[in-house]
């Protein structure tokens, strides 16, 4: 029960937290927003490590942050990437 706070407490109003010795866990309001942000997790990984072998990296302002996360997180742009990652897993139907 205190690592499930531990947890919680570490979250706070982020989506993701990295465990040590067992990897990431991922949160968000619906299980739509958890795939959402799980695919992007991965992907944005890579960019990042690939970005990092190219030199120094700029990153975004929290306002930027800000707003493509708020692009992302419309139901509409949601809707539109849940029906694509399940039609590509042959689930069109869910």
């Amino acid at each position: 029960m205190e690592q499930g706070r531990d947890l919680a407490q570490c979250l706070e109003d982020r989506r993701v937290a990295l465990m040590r010795g067992h990897g990431c866990v991922i949160a968000g309001k619906s299980v739509r927003e958890v795939v959402m942000a799980s695919v992007y997790l991965q992907v944005n990984a890579g960019l990042l490590l690939d970005s990092l072998g190219l030199g120094e990296v700029k990153y975004l302002t929290q306002g930027e942050v800000e707003l493509m996360t708020e692009g992302q997180m419309r139901p509409t742009s949601q809707d539109r990437a849940w029906e694509y990652w399940a039609n590509r897993a042959g689930r069109g139907d869910i």
